[in-house]
């Protein structure tokens, strides 16, 4: 069993190592220069020839690990340089895409090679779906080539991946090529029946293996070709079919060369208490939410010390274990009235666990049922501070602090709970509110000249509902506004959101049905009679989204008998099983539902009244409501002939 006790006992030696490294780069270097750009390059092949005879075996005396990256993904190659070099493994080159770059990696005495005749791109670009990050693709493949093609053997990997061990000790080496298993939760195409990594592999020199250069040319011309192709497609598409052509590979362990979705999201070699050789970030999109990932997992090295030892901040640890279970609708609601407490007291909030579906003993110490922050939600420290939970097990955190989370917790009661104390005290504090604290309540319970005004953390049993917001109309919408900007959903699901959102006629109407059994429960009765219902509300004509659970092509053609504009979320294969994907489509309903027109909904469930809530505090009008389908509303016509008239579609 694996879970952050042990992440913090296999990352603790490493991180002070590294932190100790990430000091001398960053902040004890002299500027080697400013006239760096105009001196003559030494020449690609010179340069990866000396650093490939850094290997430590003689068999990889001319290998060479190569990274890529623009000023933009500065950071996360720093973070690649120092998890290199504390695995001892220096037979590395860093290949700047932007002058820029290429100073700023030279000044950090980061070896770092530069050629615009190559290829160049946008020096501040960080997103990964813009044209610069698909021109990298295209890019480093035209690296790799060249130095195959000049008796060197290459290793491609993306500079947000970290290094754990030296990865050449695995290797086999009569095999051509090694690369390196994807998850299934990515798609499949017809043309891609097995899914490897085009950005991490292994590949030997073309004097021995002459079909390395061609799988790599083909694919370029592919990318070429068809501009509207991910490079994974690209690669897969072409690797596929050399493979139908005889071309041999070995694939790597995909326990010792994990990919993201196994090693952050099913933690699937800490559950076997392996040790991943080589750590890839991928299956999220976005700096932010890559970064958070590495911090809770204890591999960004690159935060100051003051990042944990800071002694003048205050802290703000809430519980999020859930007990009714209602998954992300009651997360957020927590997490809102914490950024609410920690803005209200200046207190940097500390992030829980989310995903505490389950109850189980040990989650900390040995449970594969929880997620962190970043599974669902993109965070942004600029507008709202905060620390990563790993933070109480890192070894650089104060021990004060640190310990916060085993000292008995406070609880903020309001006026409709049952409780034993009514008296305030130093563990139980009762609002004279049914719907939370109040602004003053809390300060006068926690704030300047409390009795817990002092103490390092403030560590409290669940927010949900605890706390009202502020008392002025205008740190109202302050709120509001950073709350909205700060703390969005992650970027694959806005995609899946403005995707969906695109498929649909403008202005149109969401019905909720949350509560409603469409995965294999709904009768056909029951069907009709929703539908008989929605007719009363929603009229023929109308461009309708279905934000409903479980949905399948059956009843969506059902839908459209009366409504031929009608979309619905279709499920992907990159999303998660379970809970965790019900919460992921929750999401993608909530930012679809946002943009509607109007919103019916169809039950009082809380998930549906929390859509409903969404929705209206994001319109301009403050005096809009959902409209609600009673059980009593008859359309008149009797949808069950019409359903009986589908059977064979249904």
């Amino acid at each position: 069993k694996m879970g952050w006790k042990r992440i913090s006992r296999a990352g603790g030696f490493a991180l002070k190592a590294l932190l100790l490294l990430s000091l001398v780069d960053f902040f004890g270097m002299q500027c080697i220069g400013e006239q760096i750009a105009d001196e003559d390059p030494v020449p690609l092949s010179e340069l990866v020839s000396a650093q490939a005879s850094k290997c430590k075996h003689q068999s990889c005396k001319r290998s060479i690990i190569l990274g890529f990256a623009n000023k933009g993904y500065s950071k996360f190659a720093f973070n690649w340089v120092l998890s290199l070099r504390h695995a001892e493994v220096e037979n590395f080159l860093l290949v700047a895409l932007d002058e820029e770059a290429h100073l700023h990696f030279t000044r950090h005495h980061v070896t770092s090679y530069y050629n615009a005749s190559m290829g160049t791109t946008d020096a501040k670009s960080q997103h990964h779906g813009s044209k610069t990050f698909r021109n990298i693709m295209e890019i480093r493949l035209r690296y790799v080539v060249e130095l195959l093609e000049q008796d060197f053997d290459v290793w491609l990997t993306d500079v947000d991946s970290v290094f754990n061990t030296d990865p050449f000790v695995f290797l086999d080496a009569d095999s051509a090529a090694e690369l390196a298993y994807d998850t299934p939760f990515l798609p499949k195409g017809k043309d891609s029946p097995l899914m490897v990594m085009a950005g991490f592999f292994y590949m030997r020199r073309c004097s021995k293996f002459p079909e390395n250069c061609a799988l790599l040319k083909e694919t370029i011309k592919y990318i070429d070709d068809h501009p509207e192709k991910h490079d994974q497609f690209a690669f897969n598409a072409v690797l596929s079919r050399k493979e139908a052509e005889g071309y041999k590979y070995k694939l790597m362990d995909p326990l010792l060369f994990c990919n993201g979705a196994l090693y952050f999201s099913e933690r699937a070699p800490q559950m076997l208490g392996m040790k991943s050789a080589v750590v890839q970030n991928n299956h999220i999109t976005g700096v932010l939410s890559k970064r958070h990932r590495f911090r809770e997992h204890l591999l960004w090295y690159l935060d100051p010390p003051s990042y944990y030892q800071n002694e003048t901040a205050k802290y703000l640890l809430f519980d999020n274990v859930q007990d009714p279970l209602l998954g992300i609708v009651h997360e957020m609601a927590s997490l809102k009235s914490a950024m609410l407490m920690g803005r209200m007291l200046n207190r940097i909030v500390i992030l829980p666990l989310f995903c505490l579906y389950n109850k189980v003993d040990g989650v900390y110490s040995g449970s594969s049922d929880w997620c962190t922050v970043e599974e669902f939600i993109e965070l942004d420290p600029q507008v709202f501070p905060v620390r990563e939970h790993s933070f109480l097990l890192n070894p650089q955190t104060p021990r004060e602090v640190a310990d916060a989370s085993k000292k008995q917790k406070m609880k903020i009661n309001v006026k409709a709970d049952k409780y034993d104390h009514e008296d305030e005290g130093d563990l139980i504090f009762t609002s004279k509110h049914d719907d939370g604290a109040s602004e003053e309540e809390i300060r006068r319970w926690f704030g300047k000249g409390s009795r817990h005004e002092e103490e390092r953390v403030l560590s409290l049993e669940s927010l949900l509902g605890r706390v009202q917001g502020f008392g002025s109309e205008e740190e109202r919408e302050k709120f509001e506004e950073d709350w909205a900007r700060g703390v969005r959903e992650r970027e694959e699901i806005r995609r899946h959101i403005n995707h969906t959102i695109s498929q649909l006629s403008r202005p149109f109407t969401c019905l909720i049905a949350w509560g409603r059994k469409f995965d294999g429960e709904m009768t056909p009765e029951e069907m009709g009679r929703l539908m008989e219902k929605m007719m009363t509300k929603i009229k023929p004509d109308e461009s309708l989204y279905l934000a409903v659970d479980g949905l399948k092509s059956a009843h969506l053609e059902a839908f459209r008998v009366i409504w031929p504009d009608v979309t619905a979320f279709e499920l992907f294969p990159w999303m998660n099983q379970g809970f965790r994907r019900h919460q992921q489509t929750l999401l993608i309903h909530q930012g679809v539902c946002r943009a509607a027109q109007t919103v019916v909904v169809d039950d009082k469930s809380q998930v549906s009244m929390h859509l409903c809530d969404e929705w209206r505090r994001g319109r301009k009008d403050k005096d809009s409501a959902c409209v609600h389908l009673n059980d009593d509303d008859d359309g008149g016509s009797n949808m069950l002939d019409v359903l009986s008239a589908m059977r064979d579609e249904l």
